[in-house]
């Protein structure tokens, strides 16, 4: 009898010692995703942009009009959003005009063929950076949501997305 209660006894410690390690890992590993660099999204674009700048692509024949941007994430149905953009000698100079309730942009931006963007949650989920390639009368590449720690839990999504002259 003496030893079975030694036993429980010794179970019970090893289950809370066990239980106390795992929720101290667990604040560290919280800790290290807060304190990551301030800039680690935007070392992130930096490394895209200048992996994208040396790709090839055909001149750019955008012209202003409604552009539909397709965004595909692996697993998810595909989302559709219809935006103005205005160029002018194949350069942006209307940013944006999004035309959905659920994001808010801070519109696009270029340089030479490469095109960047963030769209903001209105659910207070986290946003969405786009970054891609003019080619031809087409801007494509990937699409990235920065992981979350806030209201909704998430972690880093990739997927691709592409952009053309609605017909």
């Amino acid at each position: 009898m003496k030893c079975r209660i030694i036993n429980i006894i010794i179970i019970i410690l090893v289950a809370a010692i066990t239980f106390f390690i795992g929720q101290e890992k667990g604040k560290t590993d919280l800790l290290k995703h807060f304190n990551q660099p301030a800039g680690y999204m935007e070392n992130l674009i930096q490394l895209d942009k200048s992996l994208l700048k040396n790709i090839l692509t055909r001149p750019c024949k955008m012209t202003s009009g409604t552009y539909v941007l397709e965004t595909n994430f692996p697993g998810k149905i595909p989302e559709v959003y219809t935006l103005e953009l205005a160029f002018s000698n194949g350069q942006l100079i209307k940013k944006y005009q999004v035309i959905d309730k659920n994001f808010v942009t801070n519109g696009f931006m270029q340089e030479g063929k490469i095109v960047y963007g963030n769209f903001n949650d209105m659910n207070e989920k986290p946003g969405r950076i786009y970054i891609g390639l003019m080619d031809g009368d087409i801007i494509w590449s990937k699409v990235c949501i920065p992981g979350s720690y806030g209201w909704h839990v998430s972690s880093l999504e990739a997927g691709v997305f592409r952009m053309y002259k609605k017909v």
